[in-house]
């Protein structure tokens, strides 16, 4: 089934609205609890037969992790759709980081063995324990932070990894002024120092 750009979106307006406290909103009670089955009836009515979500190979990763995480704040961890998502999902080769980061939270979340996910994307780090786009490229802010947490969720303690510990190091000095990250302020090549 071909699926437009939207269903990115949708998974994120489902989690706000099973999330977000209902009063104060011009809303009632009843129209949230209508949109609410009516965005888990599209998730449903969407899924490809492979278990997956999105019509680009490039995306399927993402919109199926994007989607179980939905399920899962929706209360739903049981089912033929939850099933074929998270067999589909830990059937999945990605070979970016943001693929294999978001592969390992999502199964993390969901229960699973995550093991083999975790090695794969420790082993994806670069030479300065941070991610760049592909395992093994130069660092930059999103990857690293991406596969970080996915790490921290699913295994390590901040305060004893030194993988953690590298990848602050990595990102610390690349933080602005402002005090925030931008995507590719200060450039590091793979296994370069930051800054």
């Amino acid at each position: 089934m071909r699926l437009s750009a939207s269903l990115l979106s949708v998974p994120l307006l489902f989690a706000a609205l099973t999330t977000l406290p209902t009063s104060g909103w011009a809303a009632t009670a009843a129209q949230i609890t209508t949109a609410r089955t009516n965005a888990l009836a599209y998730l449903y009515q969407s899924q490809n037969p492979d278990g997956s979500w999105g019509a680009l190979p490039g995306v399927q990763v993402t919109a199926t992790s994007a989607v179980i995480e939905s399920l899962l704040s929706a209360g739903v961890s049981r089912g033929a759709t939850y099933n074929a998502a998270v067999a589909g999902l830990a059937n999945a080769q990605p070979t970016s980081t943001d693929g294999l980061a978001r592969q390992l939270d999502t199964l993390y979340h969901a229960g699973n063995d995550t093991s083999a996910q975790l090695a794969q994307l420790t082993a994806a780090a670069n030479a300065v324990s941070a991610w760049g786009t592909l395992p093994g490229q130069g660092s930059n802010v999103a990857d690293t932070a991406l596969a970080m947490t996915a790490l921290i969720d699913a295994s390590i303690t901040y305060s004893n990894s030194s993988i953690a510990t590298a990848a602050c190091n990595a990102l610390i000095p690349r933080q602005t002024a402002s005090g925030g990250w931008g995507y590719l302020p200060k450039p590091v090549a793979s296994g370069a120092p930051a800054g």
